[in-house]
């Protein structure tokens, strides 16, 4: 399903920008579109993502047949968790997950999710997986405080190979993730960096100090902080 017909281009705005026109043409559902470069790559809350040549910008179009919205929070760490396990497959390097849709090599950012849908009510209509690494990527082009895995380890990785790992892997959790979500929890829980460490996060415009205790059946990062217990939603800000 999730690759069958892959989009390959040279340059894009952003694939997920793309995605959406695909979707609105009418497209299949695990259609992928992958670019070499993006010049107007974005993240979480519209940040930009900086995405020369030499890294894997690509985006996956899904139509779920049943899928509730309150689950599109744990799909982002569903989708880390498969991109930490691929990683240290092909490459030996360990990437943690940074709640809600990061990956972080030794304290540098080297990957994220954007997951983007259309809501029927509570049911998603479809979604959008749009994934940025940071593989091939050299030192110089790369933001302060990002990363990559040819940084790392001082040579190239074959692109072609993650690509389509991380494909089979993407469609095996999500099909796992339809039937039964919570499986992936522990591993999520164990590969997470957020746990355990103090954070500061913002919520309701009133910054706060607190514990990052856990993550719940929904996703959320459970907060202690000032002798209350916070379930924070993908929109809450770490800072």
């Amino acid at each position: 399903m999730i690759g069958k017909k892959i989009h390959r281009l040279s340059s894009v705005g952003s694939t997920n920008d793309l995605a959406r026109t695909l979707i609105a043409s009418g497209c299949q559902n695990g259609e992928v579109i992958i670019s070499d470069i993006q010049t107007a790559g974005r993240g979480r809350g519209a940040k930009e993502w900086v995405s020369p040549s030499g890294g894997l910008w690509f985006s996956i179009i899904l139509f779920p047949s049943n899928l509730n919205a309150d689950k599109l929070q744990f799909l982002s760490l569903i989708v880390g968790l498969v991109m930490s396990k691929v990683i240290e497959e092909k490459t030996g390097l360990c990437c943690a997950i940074r709640w809600p849709n990061d990956l972080y090599l030794k304290e540098k950012k080297v990957s994220g999710v954007l997951i983007e849908s259309k809501l029927r009510l509570n049911s998603v209509e479809w979604l959008i997986i749009g994934i940025g690494l940071n593989l091939n990527v050299d030192k110089n082009l790369l933001p302060e405080g990002a990363g990559s895995i040819k940084e790392e380890l001082k040579t190239e990785i074959e692109k072609e190979s993650i690509f389509s790992a991380l494909l089979q892997e993407m469609e095996k959790a999500y099909i796992d993730f339809q039937e039964n979500s919570l499986k992936f929890l522990p591993e999520i829980r164990e590969r997470c960096l957020s746990l355990g460490r103090s954070v500061r996060f913002e919520i309701n415009s009133q910054r706060l100090i607190g514990e990052a205790i856990d993550i719940d059946e929904k996703g959320r990062l459970v907060v202690e902080a000032q002798g209350k217990t916070y379930h924070l939603l993908w929109d809450a800000e770490l800072l």
